[in-house]
């Protein structure tokens, strides 16, 4: 949020706190009680609509980590493109070096397409 939202939302809130004024301020106290209500009141249905509008998002886009983690593998396929690693023998895209984690080759490097999981073609690293 920039300097600019900050600074229209402090205004939004003053207006709303004018508009609001003659009943928040009144003396009789079951009129100001249920101006207090009402203003909760849209201050709740504000932070359900922006739970909902957040929780959409992330199942748009995800998380934060999630969207970090896609940035950098999008950034090391782009590095793999460029440093000349070979080509996937099943779809052609570039290939990325991965260790092994289990199995049999755990700890050892092989050529992984950076298409996976769509595409899990593999190569021996040499």
């Amino acid at each position: 949020m920039g300097e600019n939202a900050r600074h229209d939302y402090g205004r939004h809130v003053i207006e709303m706190r004018r508009k609001f004024a003659p009943w928040l301020e009144s003396e009789d106290p079951v009129l100001a009680a249920n101006s207090i209500l009402l203003v909760i009141d849209r201050t709740c249905a504000l932070i359900s609509r922006q739970i909902f509008a957040t929780g959409e998002d992330f199942r748009e886009n995800g998380g934060f980590t999630e969207r970090l983690s896609s940035a950098r593998l999008e950034k090391r396929d782009e590095q793999a493109a460029a440093s000349g690693s070979p080509a996937c023998p099943k779809c052609g895209k570039p290939m990325r070096k991965v260790v092994a984690r289990k199995g049999r080759n755990a700890g050892n490097p092989f050529w992984s397409c950076t298409g996976y999981p769509e595409c899990n073609g593999t190569r021996s690293f040499q």
